[in-house]
């Protein structure tokens, strides 16, 4: 359903490897065939989940080119699917230092801040990639669940407005919008949200979106409705599902009962489509 990533619900941010899969919008050095040999390795790698190797190549482009962005960026992936967060920071300052218009770097190093626990350098950074690039929908995106992630939800209303009126086909930036109205008892403006992502094709989002509505008000047999739409749309990770404190209160409804108990036979999974 949702990894927290920037403290809203997303994942959603999918894995980290998806998210990794977001293009560099910066113009990279030309670097020598070795070094781009080694970088094509280390990619692939990577995307096997091999991270010992992905990581050999990418020291060995490094070497090659001591201001390789990528080779930079590559390391500071691999420290993050270790969860060595710290370390894939210093990466990612590195890589954003050599090109500063290197907004992939910079979203990774974001990501990587707010999974340290360093919130506030995630705001910064977040904000000095806005400076860099006004138009970066993911930057008021992700500030948005900073903020809502800090208790200040008119703030995080702000950047997913932002977000959206820079794009609005965003789909994380509508469905947060969405999950924040309804938290904060604004239903109408939430259904009207979720309708549009029902418009878009984001079954799974707007059906999961719609069961927390029912949920809220009570009514645990239109929940159960949403919720079962929800899994056909292909929504992974049921244990978020099931922490979901929206649900607290339908859990024990007989149409509820059920959903539960295939949501506690059915485990995790990797990947999520919920948020995504």
């Amino acid at each position: 359903m949702s990894l927290t990533l920037l403290g809203h619900r997303t994942k959603g941010i999918g894995t980290m490897r998806a998210r990794f899969a977001l293009p560099l919008l910066a113009v990279w050095l030309v670097a020598c065939p070795a070094t781009e040999e080694n970088l094509r390795k280390g990619n692939v790698m990577f995307s096997n989940g091999q991270l010992d190797q992905a990581e050999q190549f990418y020291a060995k482009a490094l070497e090659a080119d001591a201001e390789s962005v990528r080779a930079l960026d590559g390391l500071g992936n691999v420290a993050f699917e270790r969860k060595q967060y710290d370390e894939a920071v210093k990466f990612y300052e590195r890589a954003v230092a050599q090109n500063a218009d290197a907004i992939g770097a910079r979203h990774h190093l974001a990501v990587a801040l707010t999974a340290a626990g360093r919130n506030e350098d995630a705001k910064k950074a977040l904000l000095a990639t806005i400076e860099r690039a006004p138009d970066d929908v993911f930057a008021y995106f992700s500030l948005g669940g900073l903020h809502q992630k800090a208790g200040d939800p008119k703030a995080a209303e702000e950047m997913y407005a932002k977000a959206l009126a820079i794009d609005e086909a965003h789909r994380p930036s509508r469905y947060a919008l969405a999950i924040l109205l309804t938290d904060a008892g604004r239903t109408e403006e939430a259904e009207r949200q979720l309708t549009r992502l029902t418009q878009s094709g984001a079954k799974a989002l707007a059906a999961y979106g719609f069961a927390r509505i029912a949920a809220k008000a009570n009514e645990p047999a239109e929940a159960a409705k949403h919720l079962e739409e929800a899994l056909a749309a292909g929504v992974d990770h049921p244990e978020k599902i099931l922490a979901d404190a929206a649900f607290a209160a339908v859990w024990s409804a007989p149409e509820m009962k059920a959903i539960r108990a295939r949501l506690d036979g059915d485990g995790g999974t990797e990947t999520s489509t919920v948020g995504e």
